[in-house]
């Protein structure tokens, strides 16, 4: 894939803002959720939300001052959550930016959340690199979170007013996105360890012989009631001990 500069990437995004028809004096992305939409979309994302609230707040004590506002949309680009201090969280709210809204390029032009989304990169958008002019006032700073197929399933965003720019934004949302993944890729892994462990145990019950599961150490880790019933036994009673005891 060949990668394009910051420049390249942000004239491309005004392009395609241009195509989709975006009016650079819009005060309003042209998508908005209702009430009962925007409860659904939050249960829907209910674990992307979850996972990222406890990463959110460790990134906004990590900003400096507290001045940002830290936006956690889906992939779509749609607002689930704005986290910042509660004065700077309602200044901002005056530019429209609320949960429910889109900031994808189609709905509201370039900016770093919708850059990021179809670039499927982070990027840095400062002043009049935004598309519309009601955000030209500010920086924003946002990466694509992905899953563990590597689809993207939503961005983390940094926004704050123009001339706090600073290269340092666009890396704690760069780290604080690289462990919302992670998180999601670990429960993501002991989920297949619990479906695999469910579908053996499926089967040991089922068989009609008598099965023990013991681990690297030497410990039970499992016994169907067949194999109980030879080593006339209580199941409770061989689980987790050690094989040696329980076969000399």
């Amino acid at each position: 894939m060949k990668w394009l500069n910051r420049e390249a990437i942000i004239e491309k995004s005004h392009e395609r803002s241009k195509e989709f028809g975006v009016h650079k004096k819009s005060n309003y992305s042209k998508k908005k959720l209702n009430a009962k939409e925007v409860k659904n979309l939050l249960e829907k994302n209910k674990e992307l939300i979850n996972i990222s609230m406890p990463y959110i707040n460790m990134v906004c004590e990590t900003v400096e001052d507290n001045e940002f506002i830290l936006i956690l949309t889906d992939k779509e680009g749609c607002i689930l959550s704005i986290k910042g201090d509660k004065r700077v969280v309602e200044e901002f709210a005056k530019l429209n930016l609320d949960i429910g809204v889109f900031m994808d390029e189609k709905n509201i032009g370039t900016n770093a959340m919708g850059v990021a989304i179809a670039e499927d990169r982070p990027v840095q958008v400062t002043a009049d690199e935004h598309y519309v002019d009601i955000f030209k006032g500010l920086t924003c700073s946002a990466a694509p979170i992905h899953n563990i197929k590597g689809e993207i399933i939503g961005t983390l965003n940094l926004t704050g007013k123009w001339d706090k720019k600073h290269p340092h934004t666009l890396g704690l949302v760069i780290f604080g996105v690289k462990a919302i993944e992670n998180e999601m890729n670990n429960l993501k892994a002991l989920e297949i360890l619990q479906e695999k462990y469910n579908y053996m145990d499926s089967i040991i019950k089922n068989v009609e012989k008598g099965v023990i599961i013991v681990n690297s150490k030497g410990k039970v880790e499992n016994i169907n009631e067949h194999g109980a019933k030879i080593l006339d036994k209580r199941k409770i009673d061989i689980i987790n001990s050690d094989i040696d005891f329980i076969l000399p």
